[in-house]
């Protein structure tokens, strides 16, 4: 399992609180939502790493671990950094490809949360197909009830006007 950076999806910094954790969530569900962008894969994957880190930082033990997992992580970058004289980021890529987390609970809660999310993300797609085919129903029968209602008020109207 490559690393991957929590903090950095949700765009919050290390040390953010409970609330920054939920807001940089928010932030970027209201950006990525798949009712948004129905039928793109992209916004999808990016759904699902969002609902990811969500879960992880916002459980505090699984954060503790994390955050274990992620201050090394850093510092085996730095070293690795430091010994080929470069930073850039093809380097910490791969850097983070080599990476292997040492926590077996966290593992494993971090497969459970890619798991989690992916369901979530699945279920969000499908509701937003369907919403958008129940609006599209919704419209559909609206019609003949708009002709209907417009013909019946022509017609009492009509109707009205001769008797008069």
């Amino acid at each position: 399992m490559s690393f991957i950076d929590y903090y950095e999806i949700l765009g919050i910094g290390f040390n953010a609180d409970a609330s920054e954790i939920k807001a940089g969530y928010r932030k970027l569900v209201k950006k990525f939502h798949p009712d948004l962008h129905p039928n793109n894969p992209e916004a999808t994957a990016k759904m699902q790493l969002i609902n990811e880190a969500y879960l992880i930082l916002s459980d505090t033990e699984a954060r503790k671990l994390y955050n274990r997992e992620w201050t090394r992580f850093y510092s085996y970058e730095k070293s690795e950094n430091k010994t080929n004289e470069t930073s850039d980021s093809i380097n910490r890529n791969s850097n983070a490809d080599e990476f292997q987390f040492e926590d077996e609970k966290l593992r494993s809660w971090m497969d459970s949360a890619k798991r989690q999310a992916r369901d979530i993300t699945r279920q969000a797609v499908k509701d937003a197909g369907g919403i958008l085919k129940d609006a599209g129903y919704a419209a559909a029968m609206s019609i003949p009830r708009l002709i209907i209602y417009i013909v019946i008020t022509n017609i009492l109207f009509l109707l009205f006007k001769c008797s008069n």
